[in-house]
């Protein structure tokens, strides 16, 4: 090695640069979000594929797109951020670009106006950073300043008020920032130095600073003073440390803080994610569907954990320790929406698995029918049962159960969770006369008895513990059941007698016994003795009673048991004005009834037009479905969606999603008639899909496929490459010009970084540039860096050269010792 003066930049401005330096250069990445992903190539071009119907792809249209598509008018971008239904990029000079969805003003243009094409930040000039939240977006400027914009319902925006900008505001941070990111509804920043401060809602903890009270200016996350990165999710917080650790905090609903534990109380100040010691980076979701949490490791391995709801090989609902993704390898980012996840390969390839309903794979396709197809080899079927992320079906002649979609907690039970897009016969199940599916859990009546298999962290299997089975375990004391229906997180039988047992989660008096105590047996619904069938739904039941009138208890707080009030009750009360019913369905929010004449009354939450009657206007007493007369039998789901089986063998169905009309849905309330279906017996409407029983006992299914429950026989995906924008090839973020130098200046500094650690340690920023250089700062100022034009050279500069220019040798020399 041998010292020189750098001919261009002094290491002096390469050491005040430290982790701010201006990076008017691109470094390859990817950023996705819910339906939408995004990468940025090293020739400055972004590309995205998925969803568009906010404009949120960037290329002047509101088409979703299977194939990436390039957005408008940037050529010159540094960084991207994609959020909910919509983008944001740093341009060279540090303007930012977003485009999308503008509720609340978060594309920060100063007006509320979607935009198709990318809209330039008003007052933004000197940024370095970006990120697009949920309705928020920040920045960080070179100075170390915060910007923020969009919502502020919740704080986010830091700057001491809940007042929505549609232009950027500057919350007050502590010190000099280094980097941000906006989440859900609270935002977090990174200072210099190490420490993290954290902003807005704080309902789960997520802001970590020991309370639960939300806050509209920055607080200091306890314990953290070595972070070199930071990440905002869904209700959920972490940060990687300089040793490598990683540490979360806030909600760990799904196991999101990665420490062995589904607790349901959120904690509020940070805990060690287990079996992590050499994270570079974390990528928090903002899907409230989907909690996947992905940790990038030194080396370019992947870990993850926490809720999914993924139909790819790393689709572990629930997971509550980081688990190694076995099939990936040198990775150099990792970005995921929480449904599914994409790589950023050495080799400048993407690769993306999990959720495609909107194209967001990039490979061309997508999971959703829009019309009804068949479940392959399935027929003699009675009875079906539609839950979160899979669907069981009762054959007709000898009660048997198959079930097929995801089977991460056993939910099939047949003593696996191998999940299967084509139906698995449950090897034992005889005689069922009753099944009921739901979030993990499967309930079915034969002969009298009530067995259950899947998810018990709520007791919903009823058999006295909280343990999850994988094959299906008798209900205690529970003999002369008549018919059974599996909630969110608890589950209701009626017995014979007409009384009803409920059992599993009891938060909001679901359970009907008067109290609020989860109960992992079951108890006695409080003064029903004549009821014929029942539903149990999100957080609340109702059920019809002999006498034709419906009960209702549990959560009310959208009007859902129909009693005139908003006014949650642990006890029966009877819905208003209801007579003659013969059936019950209901969903998170809302409740349907079909009556002795075929008319349907629904009632409760009616934001996606799931009642049925034309408007979107909640109501807690029924109200009729517009244009239904003759229906016999119902079904509804808590994604809002209701479905109705007529006496002709049509089927109808209205609110949100996928309604099989051969459109994407209209959510507003209209009925319309699902495509070729004609002799339908029976129907079941599950997360964003929905499946109808037809002449033969054959099933035809149609929505969403993301875990195989449709039951198409598909493969379920391991990770692919997206395709390149023609559909020709595969997308390469590093075939440019500059390709070769950056593929291997990362190659090098990632051995460097391996080899030393001491001194090279991965602070998670990645490489940056000044003009004529791409370097990576490290603690202790320590810097390499390789020159852009001529021979490449590889460089070092820091206490370890008396802060004076180290010319370590050519790159190609290191290229080869790095292994090629």
């Amino acid at each position: 090695m041998k010292a020189f003066a750098l001919i261009a930049r002094a290491s002096a401005l390469l050491l005040g640069l430290l982790f701010l330096a201006p990076a008017w250069s691109a470094t390859a990445s990817i950023s996705v979000a819910a339906t939408t992903s995004c990468a940025l190539a090293v020739d400055g071009r972004i590309q995205c594929w998925g969803a568009g119907s906010s404009g949120q792809l960037g290329n002047g249209g509101v088409i979703s797109s299977t194939l990436p598509v390039s957005v408008g008018g940037i050529s010159n971008a540094i960084t991207v951020s994609t959020g909910a239904s919509h983008a944001c990029a740093v341009l060279t000079g540090g303007t930012i670009k977003c485009w999308g969805s503008n509720a609340n003003g978060k594309l920060g243009d100063g007006t509320t106006t979607n935009s198709a094409t990318p809209v330039s930040v008003v007052g933004v000039s000197s940024a370095v950073a970006v990120s697009a939240g949920n309705t928020h977006t920040c920045a960080v400027l070179v100075s170390g300043g915060v910007q923020c914009w969009g919502a502020n319902t919740g704080g986010q925006l830091g700057n001491g008020s809940k007042v929505n900008s549609s232009a950027p505001v500057a919350p007050s941070i502590g010190g000099s920032a280094i980097g941000v990111s906006a989440g859900f509804g609270h935002t977090c920043a990174l200072l210099n130095g190490g420490t993290v401060q954290c902003w807005g809602s704080n309902g789960s903890g997520q802001l970590g600073n020991g309370t639960a009270t939300s806050t509209v200016a920055p607080v200091s996350v306890s314990g953290v003073t070595n972070a070199i990165s930071v990440a905002a999710g869904t209700n959920v917080s972490c940060a990687v440390l300089s040793t490598g650790a990683l540490q979360c905090w806030g909600s760990n609903r799904t196991g999101q803080l990665g420490n062995g534990t589904t607790t349901a109380a959120a904690t509020s100040a940070p805990v060690a994610v287990s079996t992590v010691s050499d994270a570079v980076a974390v990528s928090l979701p903002l899907a409230t569907g989907g909690d996947k949490i992905c940790a990038l490791l030194r080396g370019g391995s992947v870990k993850c954990w926490g809720g999914s709801v993924d139909g790819s090989r790393i689709s572990v609902a629930y997971q509550t320790t980081p688990s190694l993704v076995a099939e990936l390898s040198g990775v150099l980012a990792v970005s995921s929406s929480g449904t599914h996840v994409c790589v950023l390969l050495a080799s400048g390839a993407v690769q993306c698995s999990g959720s495609n309903t909107a194209g967001q794979l990039g490979n061309g396709t997508t999971t959703t029918s829009l019309v009804p197809e068949g479940v392959v080899g399935l027929s003699g079927v009675k009875l079906i049962a539609a839950a979160l992320d899979h669907t069981c079906a009762v054959s007709g002649s000898t009660g048997g159960v198959f079930c097929w979609g995801s089977n991460a907690a056993g939910q099939f039970g047949d003593g696996s969770t191998v999940s299967s897009t084509r139906p698995v016969a449950i090897s034992g199940s005889h005689s069922v006369t009753s099944i009921g599916a739901k979030d993990g859990v499967t309930c079915v009546v034969y002969e009298g008895k009530v067995a259950c298999t899947g998810r018990n962290a709520t007791g919903s299997l009823g058999n006295g513990t909280t343990v999850n089975s994988v094959t299906p375990g008798s209900v205690s004391g529970i003999t002369t059941a008549t018919n059974v229906s599996v909630g969110d997180a608890h589950v209701c039988a009626v017995l014979a007698s007409g009384a009803i047992q409920c059992w599993g989660d009891n938060s909001y008096g679901q359970l009907g016994n008067g109290g609020s105590a989860q109960s992992n047996v079951p108890v006695l619904v409080s003064g029903i003795a004549t009821a014929k069938t029942l539903a149990a739904g999100g957080t609340h039941t109702c059920a019809v009673l002999a006498s034709g009138a419906v009960n209702c208890w549990g959560d009310n707080s959208k009007g859902q048991l129909g009693n005139g009030t908003v006014t949650s009750s642990a006890t029966p009360v009877a819905v208003s004005g209801v007579s003659g019913a013969t059936a019950v369905a209901i969903g998170f929010y809302h409740s349907c009834a079909v009556t002795s004449s075929g008319g349907v009354l629904c009632w409760g939450q009616n934001t996606n037009g799931q009642l049925g009657n034309g408007i979107k206007v909640d109501s807690n007493v029924p109200v009729a479905v517009a244009g239904i007369s003759n229906a016999t039998a119902i079904a509804v789901s808590d994604a809002n969606q209701s479905c109705a089986v007529l006496a002709t063998g049509a089927v109808r169905c209205w609110g949100a999603g996928i309604l099989g009309d051969g459109t994407t849905g209209n959510s507003t309330g209209t009925v319309v008639d699902v495509q070729g279906i004609t002799t339908a017996t029976a129907v079941a409407v599950g997360q964003g899909w929905a499946c109808a029983v037809v002449a033969g006992g054959e099933v035809k299914c149609w929505g969403q496929d993301e875990f195989g429950q449709r039951g198409t026989g598909r493969s379920l995906g391991s990770f692919a490459s997206v395709a390149a924008s023609a559909g020709l090839g595969s997308l390469n973020l590093l075939s440019s010009a500059t390709a070769n130098l950056s593929f291997d200046t990362e190659k090098v500094f990632a051995w460097a970084e391996r080899s030393f650690p001491q001194i090279f340690t991965n602070t998670g920023l990645g490489t940056k540039s000044i003009p004529g250089y791409l370097y990576r700062g490290y603690p202790g100022t320590n810097f390499l860096f390789v020159n852009e034009t001529g021979s490449p050279r590889l460089f070092y500069v820091g206490p370890l050269s008396g802060n004076s220019v180290l010319e370590l040798g050519s790159l190609a020399d290191f290229v080869v010792q790095a292994g090629q």
